[in-house]
């Protein structure tokens, strides 16, 4: 099955920073994922969500306040993937382990990672195509965002990634 849904905390002020990059180089960025933290991915098939779903996601927001979130450093994941790495990370890693924890029949990335590291993904690239665009986005660092949402986006039946529903942080 093609995983069809998931759970985001969107970073929409670093669009300006990041957009093009992601354009050019994050496949799902493309197709309408916008700038993010991923909570939960794949998170349960977009068929199955129902308003219990639903109503436990809108609990796991309601569970944290907004925050302020700094991105100070670019990192990779092997030699594929840059990103930008949040501070504080821990309300993410969080709100992911327990949305892990809550829906434990949807392991995140299918369950091939022991940690799930918080990120925002820059590119997704080698990582000689990456290097300039690691170097342009070193000099505008620190970025700075809010968190203020989790987002459910899912897959639509032309193959882009939209938002279903947002629930807002703190209620």
């Amino acid at each position: 099955m093609i995983p069809d849904s998931g759970l985001v905390v969107p970073f929409p002020d670093l669009e300006h920073a990041v957009g093009s990059h992601r354009h050019r180089h994050d496949p799902r960025a493309a197709i309408g994922v916008p700038a993010h933290v991923t909570i939960h991915f794949p998170w349960i098939p977009a068929a199955s969500v129902d308003e219990n779903a639903l109503e436990k996601v809108r609990e796991l927001a309601v569970s944290v306040e907004p925050f302020e979130v700094t991105f100070k450093e670019l990192h990779w994941f092997g030699e594929t993937v840059l990103y930008l790495a949040p501070e504080p990370e821990h309300q993410l890693r969080d709100l992911s382990d327990r949305s892990a924890a809550l829906w434990p029949e949807a392991p995140r990335y299918d369950g091939a990672f022991d940690d799930v590291v918080p990120h925002l993904t820059v590119g997704q690239a080698d990582k000689e195509v990456l290097r300039p665009v690691q170097a342009a986005l070193a000099r505008e660092l620190p970025l700075k965002g809010k968190a203020e949402e989790v987002y459910w986006f899912a897959l639509n039946r032309g193959g882009r990634w939209e938002r279903r529903a947002a629930f807002p942080l703190g209620g």
